[in-house]
């Protein structure tokens, strides 16, 4: 393809992707130097090779020729960060970054919120994440805060959902976990819908040398409960792993239909 004609494409597109596909041109033939903020989060993973995870930004697989242009991006968050502080809009400050860093984003800034703004963000962020389990320490150090308004992490028509549900349910409550690695049944998030927690298990079955998908199913008091959320479908329970105690495990395959007791 001729230059005449690369530009030619390039006119046709959004101003935008215009502009992103020309400075990965520029940076294919004079790659810029990566931004020493990045620099230090670049990395070679097993399955994208060079790869960049800073807060602010991801970019999986990278290249030189992409350096201009996640730089510019990270500069720009830089500048969205700064300016969302100033105006104490922390909650956007917290949703700019990547979601594996919101957690340590929300932690850096509670100390500005209220209590009830507190809540009620964390319940957002939790919902929205995804491997909870990396950052199990300060998941729960943020859960078992010691402020008022706790009512404020759940909805309200979750709150009264689950004062109705620990009402009748006196005893231990009986939830279920699904996980497919060695340290599934050490977490926070649990479910009181079996069938969930199978497809918990299952779904990334054979996918980078995960083990076995297991269910484990667990007892645990509702006083001991953070948070009971519907708002994903999954009915899901958020407790800490010290006051859950694990019942029985099994073998979820597909194929399976063996049971492993503990």
């Amino acid at each position: 393809m001729t230059n005449q004609e690369v530009q030619t494409h390039l006119d046709h597109l959004p101003e935008a992707a215009r502009e992103t596909m020309e400075s990965f041109i520029k940076g294919s033939e004079n790659p810029a130097e990566l931004h020493p903020d990045l620099q230090e989060c670049l990395y070679e993973d097993d399955d994208f090779g060079w790869a960049i995870k800073h807060p602010l930004l991801f970019s999986l697989p990278h290249n030189s020729f992409m350096n201009e242009y996640v730089n510019k991006v990270y500069e720009q968050k830089r500048e969205y960060v700064d300016e969302k502080m100033a105006e104490r809009n922390y909650g956007a400050v917290v949703w700019i970054h990547e979601r594996a860093y919101r957690i340590g984003a929300f932690m850096e800034i509670q100390g500005a919120l209220t209590d009830r703004r507190y809540w009620d963000l964390l319940g957002q962020v939790w919902t929205d994440s995804e491997n909870i389990w990396q950052n199990y320490p300060i998941w729960a150090l943020a859960f078992d805060a010691k402020r008022a308004d706790r009512w404020a992490l759940m909805s309200q028509k979750e709150d009264r959902k689950w004062l109705r549900y620990a009402r009748r349910n006196k005893g231990p409550i009986v939830i279920h976990r699904g996980y497919a690695h060695s340290t599934g049944p050490r977490g926070m998030s649990w479910t009181l819908d079996y069938s969930k927690a199978e497809w918990f298990a299952n779904r990334w079955q054979g996918v980078n040398g995960r083990d076995t998908p297991r269910v484990a199913t667990a007892k645990v008091q509702a006083a001991d409960v953070y948070a009971y959320f519907t708002n994903r479908g999954e009915e899901e329970i958020v407790a800490p792993y010290g006051a859950v105690e694990i019942i029985e495990t099994v073998d979820v395959r597909k194929e399976a239909i063996g049971k492993d007791s503990q």
